[in-house]
Order: structure tokens, then C-alpha cells, then sequence
């Protein structure tokens, strides 16, 4: 596939999916031997993105997103992004602040196909940890 698709599914990746909880991405999007390093946590597979992506739209509410940067060359698309929200549920062992949080980031993508394989995010914005128990 073109660098122009590969930006495209990035772009819905964030805005669909992360954001609005439209799951359809994740089915059209990523090859089944996914691999989704969070830098720092842990390493989620096809299957596990679902549950990452739940947890992050049961603790935040009034979600946003704004894309700062988008490149790609190949197989490779580049992403820098700020997510906004309000902390209002419960997300993972973290009880509710009703705070506003801001996360900027970085998400590195690799294809095969028109597929994604791999995926890398970079992230900061949580005051606490925000890795699994």
C-alpha cells in the first residue's frame, strides 16, 4: 500500500479508535500478529489492544485529539499527538480524580501489506502510573 493509506489508518488508529471506540479499525487494521510495545509497560498483542483501549474509555470521558505531526516513508508512519480528557472512571487501579489530563505522545507504525504490525507509543501526561497491576 501507498505511505498516503499507511498515514490514513494511522490517523484513524488515533482518532477512530483510541478516541471514538470505533472498533471496526481494529479489525481492518491490524495483522494478527500484532505487536503494540507501550514504552516502559508492556508489549500487547491483536487481542489485548482491545482490552487496553476499553480500559482507556471507561476511566476517561470527553475525550479529544489533535494530531501535531503525521509522516511516513515506506513501511513506516510517524505520529506526535495530545489526547485530552477528563479522568472520570475507573481506569485500571486508579479510582476516579474527575481531573482534566493531557497525554502527548508519539506513535511509531510498521506495516506489512496494508496491514499493521508493530506498533511503538511513547507517552506522558498521567501523574501516576498508569501500567497494570
Amino acid at each position: 500500500m501507498s505511505v498516503e493509506h499507511n498515514k490514513t489508518i494511522a490517523r484513524r488508529f488515533l482518532e477512530e479508535y483510541i478516541v471514538e471506540g470505533k472498533s471496526d479499525v481494529h479489525d481492518s487494521s491490524f495483522a494478527p500478529h500484532l505487536a503494540y510495545h507501550v514504552y516502559g509497560v508492556e508489549t500487547h498483542s491483536y487481542q489485548s489492544i482491545r482490552a487496553l483501549v476499553r480500559d482507556f474509555h471507561q476511566g476517561f470521558t470527553n475525550r479529544s485529539v489533535t494530531i501535531d505531526d503525521l509522516f511516513g516513508e515506506g513501511d513506516r508512519v510517524a505520529l506526535r499527538f495530545s489526547v485530552t480528557g477528563t479522568h472520570s472512571g475507573q481506569y485500571r487501579q486508579h479510582t476516579p480524580t474527575n481531573q482534566p489530563v493531557n497525554i502527548e505522545g508519539v506513535i511509531l507504525f510498521r506495516f506489512e501489506a496494508d496491514q499493521v504490525a508493530e506498533v511503538w507509543v511513547y507517552y506522558e501526561g498521567f501523574d501516576y502510573d498508569v501500567s497494570p497491576k
